[in-house]
């Protein structure tokens, strides 16, 4: 016996970008766009994943261009004697 769980409707505003990416990511998971909307939601309220933290980069070549990014920093704010960015967590 399937049980369907009670939905909201909610209306939101998203940029073109967030839109694209969210068509995107949905084709590739074989997954509507809300039930990845719903998935976000549920990362979001993890105890583990505090929301300060999140950051969000499906693109690999985007992440790994951040993560040399924040190394260099981090080496230059070291060479400084100044606070330097926090690490990008794990996709």
């Amino acid at each position: 016996m399937v049980v369907m769980r009670r939905m909201v409707r909610k209306q939101v505003y998203i940029e073109p970008e967030h839109e694209a990416l969210l068509k995107r990511r949905a084709e590739e998971l074989h997954v509507t766009e809300a039930a990845l909307i719903r998935r976000g939601i549920e990362y979001l309220s993890t105890e583990a994943v505090p929301v300060t933290r999140v950051v969000v980069m499906a693109d690999r070549q985007a992440r790994e261009e951040a993560k040399a990014f924040i190394q260099q920093h981090r080496k230059l704010c070291t060479r400084r004697k100044v606070r330097a960015l926090p690490t990008l967590p794990s996709p």
